[in-house]
């Protein structure tokens, strides 16, 4: 899961990374008095078409596609895979559960998997797991 996360996060900005650098390009073809495109430039039109200050501190997140789980030589389909998450204010541990989240699979519509944590419970598809 958290490798999921961090190629989301590093798909989008290495998307915003190519838009910043395409425009900045094309904004060097159309001002011939413009100045030299530097690395620094290049990360700030980036990190502005990632969204900014919502990119570095987002204040929720929703994701949403398939899964595939590789186990024991069998490979399964979670063909509808959703999370939302609620980020705390504050956050010392990376590791750390805080903010709100939950996880959501089915497969063929039928739901195989849930988890959840809404801040002080953690809950699976049975009901409160504490």
């Amino acid at each position: 899961m958290r490798l999921g996360l961090l190629f989301t996060g590093a798909l989008v900005f290495s998307s915003a990374l190519s838009f910043a650098v395409g425009s900045a390009r094309a904004d060097d073809h159309q001002d011939s008095d413009s100045s030299a495109l530097t690395a620094i430039s290049i990360i700030e039109r980036a990190h502005a078409a990632a969204g900014g200050q919502n990119f570095v501190n987002p204040g929720t997140l929703y994701l949403t596609g398939s899964n595939t789980i590789y186990r024991n030589g069998r490979t399964l389909l979670w063909d509808d895979y959703r999370m939302w998450r609620e980020f705390a204010d504050q956050k010392s541990d990376a590791h750390t559960v805080n903010g709100k989240i939950r996880i959501e699979a089915k497969s063929d519509g039928k739901v195989v998997f849930i988890n959840a944590f809404d801040g002080e419970r953690s809950f699976d598809a049975n009901g409160p797991t504490d």
